[in-house]
C-alpha cells in the first residue's frame, strides 16, 4: 500500500503533535518493510529521514489548498491510506482510506480559554466533519477515546486507543558534569521543582506557583523551574512572580537540555487541568524523577501507580505531595523505581506497530 502521513503540522521545535509525527514516522519506517510511506510537509525536514518528502502546501492559499487541492495531490500520488495526525481532514476527499489522530479535545472542555478564539471555532466546525469522514480514529488515551465517543456519538469500535511512546533518549545521565554545566548556565540551584509544558491557563501554573510559595515557608532555598513557551494565552501576572528571583523561566529548550533538568530536579510537578495524554509524566519517570500529577482526564491512566495523584484545583494537595516526596526518602525511592517500570511500558515501536495494524485493517 501507499500510505501518506500528513506532517504539515510539524514545526521547527518538536513538541506536541510534531513530536508524535516524527517519532511515529521513524517507528513506521523501521517496523514496516511491506508498505510504501510518503510524508507530506510544508518544507523538507532533516529530522525525518529515509522517506520521500513532498512539499505540499502554500500558506497563502491555506484553506483553498488544504480542502480542495491537497486531495488531488494524494490522488496523483496513488495514495491508498491517508493518515492525518492533526485532527482535520480536507472537506473534499477521494476514495482513499482516511485515518485521523485526535490528541485531545481541550478546545471542547475549555473553549476560548484553551486556544485563540478563531482556532477553537475552526476546530469545532471541522472536527465533527472529519470524525464522520474518517474510516478510523486513533485516540492517544482511553480518556480521549471516551470523550470522542460521547461528544461525537461515534461507535466505540471506530476509535482505537494507541498510546504514545517515550524516546530512549530519556534516561539517567551518568555524566553529572553535563548537568552541572546546564544548571550553571540557567542559574538553577538544587533543590528545585520542575514543570515542562507551555504556559497556557489549562496547565494550571498559577496554582503551582501558589503551592510553591507555601513550600517556601519550610524550604526557603527551593526553586521552581518552568520549561516551555509562553503559549497563546500566557498569563502576564506569572511574570510578576518571576521577578522575585526564585522562579526560572527557561523558555523552549532542546531535548538534551530537558533531559538534563529531569535528571537534576527533586520533583516533577504536572498539575494540568486537562491533557489528552501527558507525555512529560513518562519522560520524567524515565529520567528517574519522582512525579506529582493530576488525577483528572488522561493523567491517572498514564501515571498508573507510579506517581502521587492530586486534585489540580487544590493548592494544599500540590504542596503536600511535593513536601512528602522531598522529606520522605523511602517514598521518593519507591516512586522512582515504579516510575522506571512504568515508563518502560510506553515505547514508539509499540505505537508504530499498533498504527500499522490500523492501516492494514481498514
Amino acid at each position: 500500500m501507499n500510505i501518506a502521513i500528513d506532517a504539515r503540522s510539524v514545526n521547527n521545535n518538536k513538541t506536541g503533535i510534531g513530536n508524535y509525527i516524527v517519532n511515529l514516522v521513524d517507528g513506521l519506517k523501521a517496523a514496516d518493510k511491506g508498505n510504501n510511506y510518503v510524508v507530506y510537509t510544508e518544507k523538507v525536514r532533516h529530522s525525518i529521514k529515509k522517506i520521500p518528502i513532498i512539499s505540499a502546501i502554500s500558506r497563502i492559499f491555506y484553506l483553498f489548498y488544504d480542502n480542495l487541492v491537497f486531495p488531488f495531490v494524494l490522488l496523483v500520488n496513488k495514495i491508498d491510506v491517508y493518515h492525518c495526525p492533526a485532527f482535520i481532514l480536507p472537506l473534499f476527499n477521494f476514495k482513499y482510506k482516511k485515518v485521523i489522530t485526535i490528541a485531545d479535545l481541550g478546545f471542547y472542555v475549555f473553549g476560548n480559554n484553551f486556544s485563540k478564539k478563531w482556532h477553537a471555532r475552526h476546530l469545532k466546525f471541522m472536527l465533527p466533519i472529519s470524525v464522520k469522514k474518517a474510516d478510523k480514529i486513533i485516540a492517544i488515551s482511553d480518556s480521549t477515546k471516551k470523550q470522542i465517543v460521547e461528544i461525537f456519538g461515534v461507535p466505540e469500535e471506530k476509535v482505537k486507543t494507541i498510546y504514545l511512546g517515550v524516546s530512549e533518549k530519556y534516561k539517567v545521565i551518568e555524566d553529572k558534569k553535563v548537568i552541572e554545566s546546564l544548571l550553571e548556565k540557567y542559574q538553577i540551584k538544587k533543590p528545585f521543582i520542575l514543570f515542562v509544558g507551555n504556559m497556557d491557563p489549562r496547565k494550571n501554573l498559577k496554582r503551582l506557583i501558589s503551592a510553591f510559595r507555601k513550600l517556601k515557608v519550610n524550604k526557603s532555598n527551593l526553586q521552581l523551574v518552568i520549561i516551555g513557551r509562553k503559549g497563546e494565552l500566557f498569563q502576564q501576572d506569572i511574570l510578576e512572580e518571576v521577578k522575585r528571583g526564585d522562579i526560572v523561566l527557561t523558555g523552549y529548550l532542546d531535548e538534551d537540555a530537558v533531559i538534563c533538568l529531569y535528571n537534576a530536579a527533586s520533583v516533577f510537578v504536572f498539575p494540568s487541568l486537562y491533557e489528552g495524554f501527558g507525555l512529560p509524566i513518562l519522560e520524567a519517570m524515565a529520567c528517574g524523577c519522582p512525579v506529582v500529577t493530576s488525577k483528572v482526564y488522561s493523567m491517572p491512566e498514564v501515571a498508573g501507580n507510579a506517581a502521587i495523584l492530586i486534585n489540580p484545583e487544590k493548592v494544599d494537595e500540590i504542596s503536600e505531595a511535593v513536601l512528602n516526596i522531598m522529606d520522605d526518602n523511602k517514598l521518593r525511592e519507591n516512586l522512582i523505581a515504579k516510575g522506571f517500570e512504568r515508563a518502560k511500558k510506553f515505547n514508539w515501536e509499540k505505537t508504530a506497530l499498533e498504527t500499522m495494524e490500523v492501516f492494514k485493517t481498514i
